[in-house]
């Protein structure tokens, strides 16, 4: 029998839908969360000299770009601001100047760096034909930043094929809801800095 796959790629419709929604979610959650950003930005001008910083990464058809994030501490003996912003990600918030920029999207897959993207099967580049995401279906499901390329592949390439701006809102509401849920909870391990500090490598 005949198997007809549908492609790994966006319809022309579907990256302006997508677009539209980015920029539009985009300068609301940059409006809304201001004052958040302001303090973090001012902390980690006081205490490492900068407020963001640059990662290089690899986004839309292999071209690389400068992920931002707020340049905070994250060695094992940081204060509790610090800790505090790993653990809820407020030092990923710069990159909804990205989404405004055009480099990134709200949700799609996570960006990597160059080298690891070099390593890259075929099937794995599939995941590079659409902008790179602050958060995704692999996010979700778990998948973390040392997590294998292969493994995040699979749920890249089913949220491509799949595609929605609802899909986009529940995606966003869940990791959200995530983001709270850890940031709820006590820290019990000592360990937990040095995991953050993998999770969100310094710049």
């Amino acid at each position: 029998p005949f198997i007809r796959l549908k492609p790994v790629a966006l319809s022309f419709a579907a990256r302006v839908s997508k677009r539209c929604l980015d920029n539009l979610l985009g300068v609301a959650l940059i409006v809304v969360q201001l004052p958040i950003l302001a303090l973090v930005a001012l902390y980690a001008r006081i205490t490492t000299g900068r407020a963001v910083c640059s990662v290089p990464r690899v986004g839309l058809e292999g071209k690389t770009f400068s992920m931002l994030r707020f340049d905070v501490d994250s060695r094992a003996d940081a204060t509790w601001f610090a800790r505090l912003c790993h653990r809820w990600s407020l030092t990923e918030l710069p990159q909804l100047f990205n989404v405004l920029r055009g480099d990134m999207s709200l949700v799609g897959p996570r960006p990597e760096p160059p080298d690891r993207v070099k390593h890259y099967s075929d099937w794995q580049r599939l995941r590079l034909r659409v902008l790179p995401g602050i958060t995704g279906l692999a996010q979700v499901h778990g998948m973390r930043t040392s997590s294998s390329s292969e493994a995040k592949t699979k749920f890249d390439l089913q949220y491509i094929q799949s595609w929605s701006p609802l899909m986009d809102i529940s995606l966003a509401i869940q990791t959200l809801s995530t983001i709270l849920s850890r940031g709820s909870r006590l820290e019990h391990k000592p360990s937990a800095p040095a995991q953050l500090s993998q999770a969100n490598p310094q710049c």
